[in-house]
């Protein structure tokens, strides 16, 4: 699945007219391609928490500067540092906003191709009256 590069950060509305979602934690839009996770200080100090580590500590392993911003970091194969294989997401229940907004983002909501290419690779998304 081709998985969008970013996220402007606007919250949009958890629902669309285009698709109905349902989260499977298939986990396809945490892998493969390189990408970035934007992630807050308040996200970082959340999954720190989870993961019983220490902020700097999680920063320091997990966390990258992109420009002025944060993002986590990836494994070589293009997969979110937070994935394993074994269980998933390793911090689901706090991930980053980004995560939790996934697919309800602007660029997919505003794109019908590009809604459709990512609909492809999520078993979640049943599409309702995009046109092919």
């Amino acid at each position: 699945m081709s998985r969008p590069k970013k996220n402007d950060g606007a919250m949009p509305d958890l629902k669309s007219k285009k698709f109905d979602f349902a989260c499977t934690r298939c986990g396809n839009c945490c892998r493969g391609e390189p990408g970035f996770v934007w992630v807050s200080q308040a996200d970082v100090r959340r999954m720190a928490d989870h993961l019983e580590m220490d902020v700097e500590s999680y920063y320091e392993r997990y966390v990258r500067v992109v420009g002025r911003r944060l993002s986590l970091t990836e494994f070589a194969n293009g997969d979110c540092v937070m994935w394993d294989k074994e269980v998933g997401c390793t911090v689901y229940p706090v991930r980053p906003k980004q995560c939790v907004t996934f697919p309800y983002w602007k660029e997919v909501l505003d794109n019908e191709d590009l809604l459709r290419d990512v609909a492809r690779g999520c078993p979640g998304i049943q599409l309702k009256t995009v046109k092919p």
